[in-house]
């Protein structure tokens, strides 16, 4: 948490084992910088309801890399079990960058199952950008693997995909470059069931 403000309001009732949650969270004006992503959210807006232990995301808006992202939906406070995450996860520029990618895209994306492992749907529609094969001499990737190593490890997240629809338009400035060839793929990719372990 790096600045912002916010008021939380929490009733806890019942016992240790079976508590009866109850309040509201509103954000406003806030910065959070996540580990996991190694990026901040932005301008980060909230505004939660909590029945009984269920989360209720009424309105979320944020600035990641300077594109603005819209989260809505519900989640399980307590029991994290399959079913209890339905979120929607909408950007019409969705700018993601890394060491190795700086993509720009349109999203809507599904998510749903548990926050440990959550399962991807929905349509991406890419912009532009490039994504680049590791390998060669590149120094400013051999850069920034030598600062990541010395990094605290963080938790892995096991994601898998269920009707993951990616499209590339034939006219769409995006490139797979590496030190011996560059590509400018185009066209669809319907992903019906999978996973990524990371």
């Amino acid at each position: 948490w790096l600045k912002g403000d916010g008021d939380i309001f929490l009733n806890i009732q019942g016992s240790t084992n079976t508590p009866i949650i109850n309040g509201n969270i509103n954000i406003s004006n806030a910065e959070v910088y996540f580990a996991s992503l190694e990026k901040s959210l932005k301008e980060l807006e909230v505004d939660m309801t909590i029945d009984n232990h269920f989360v209720k995301i009424n309105k979320t808006q944020a600035l990641l890399n300077g594109s603005k992202l819209d989260l809505l939906g519900q989640l399980d406070l307590l029991g994290f079990k399959p079913g209890f995450l339905k979120l929607q996860l909408v950007s019409n520029d969705f700018h993601w960058e890394q060491s190795n990618m700086n993509i720009f895209s349109k999203i809507r994306l599904k998510i749903t199952n548990t926050v440990s492992e959550p399962i991807i749907g929905g349509e991406v529609e890419l912009k532009g950008g490039e994504y680049r094969l590791l390998g060669g001499s590149n120094k400013s990737v051999k850069t920034t693997t030598e600062i990541k190593s010395k990094k605290p490890k963080v938790a892995s997240v096991d994601v898998s995909f269920n009707k993951l629809n990616i499209e590339i338009p034939q006219e769409t400035d995006f490139w797979i470059r590496s030190p011996f060839f560059d590509l400018r793929p185009y066209g669809n990719m319907k992903f019906k069931k999978g996973s990524i372990y990371s």
